[in-house]
């Protein structure tokens, strides 16, 4: 449940669970689903495999599998106080940065002003990557990045080093 939480705080109107799925099947991940000799009959077309699949016993399976996930999100929603998914936003999530460090995800993945990816200058964590996209295709390009002014841009062990040196004194 803790999954479709922080995914929906991130702003996802959806959320999948293959793998989830998969191992309540029983999947266990023998790496063999693109060459049709899975062991356990989940992911292959090869009838002889698949005599090993009891529908009626997965069955029940999946479906308890995703009541419980889905019972699991209700109750850290309402471990929150809220009563409904858009309720939900990135300052209820915290995030462990290093043993003595903890971040909420608002802080973590900051909103960014609406429409201030479509011109320069772009918010400062975002220029490498416009820099690297083009309309004209999904393949990064390199060629702008000499341009990206990188004074004001600070690594995260950079920012790690100034807490733990604060904490310190």
């Amino acid at each position: 449940g803790f999954d479709l939480v922080k995914n929906i705080a991130l702003g996802a109107d959806l959320c999948n669970s293959a793998r989830g799925m998969m191992f309540a099947l029983g999947c266990i991940q023998a790496l063999e689903c693109n060459s049709n000799t899975c062991p356990t009959g989940v992911a292959t077309q090869d009838a002889s495999l698949m005599k090993g699949l009891v529908v009626e016993d997965k069955t029940v399976r999946v479906f308890n599998f995703h009541r419980l996930t889905v019972a699991s999100a209700v109750e850290l929603l309402g471990a929150a106080g809220l009563h409904h998914t858009h309720e939900l936003t990135r300052a209820y999530v915290n995030r462990r940065m290093a043993p003595n460090i903890m971040q909420s995800y608002m802080e973590t993945y900051p909103y960014i002003p609406e429409g201030s990816l479509l011109k320069t200058p772009y918010p400062i964590r975002f220029e490498l990557g416009m820099a690297l996209s083009t309309s004209a295709s999904f393949v990064p390009t390199d060629y702008k990045v000499s341009l990206i002014d990188y004074t004001h841009a600070n690594s995260f062990s950079d920012s790690l080093e100034g807490i733990s040196k604060s904490s310190d004194n």
